[in-house]
């Protein structure tokens, strides 16, 4: 638990782009191993649907982070993580604009 207690913009930047991306890759195996074992139902949604919904969850893991350097009162690596998160989002609202504001 002291690695959060580290205060340093740049870890939480780091981390908070690191780890979604992380995340978003493991999401992404385990999705594709349940779609090879013949887990999932073949229901028909959009054609990006898998894709925009597994990003947004592994986006979202950053509140975690959040929360872990907020309890640990290290407030520059809260906003790295913050900055991180703002990023992530803008880039996932403008790949996926075309399918969300038709």
């Amino acid at each position: 638990m002291t690695f959060f207690k580290r205060n340093n913009l740049l870890l939480g930047l780091a981390l908070g782009i690191c780890v979604p991306v992380a995340l978003y890759g493991i999401l992404l195996t385990i999705y594709d191993f349940m779609e090879n074992q013949n887990l999932l139902a073949n229901v028909s949604f959009s054609p990006t649907f898998r894709s925009r919904t597994l990003a947004l969850v592994a986006i979202c893991i950053n509140l975690v982070l959040m929360r872990m350097f907020s309890r640990s009162y290290a407030s520059d690596s809260m906003r790295g993580v913050v900055l991180a998160t703002l990023v992530l989002v803008i880039i996932w609202v403008v790949r996926f604009a075309s399918f969300l504001f038709q």
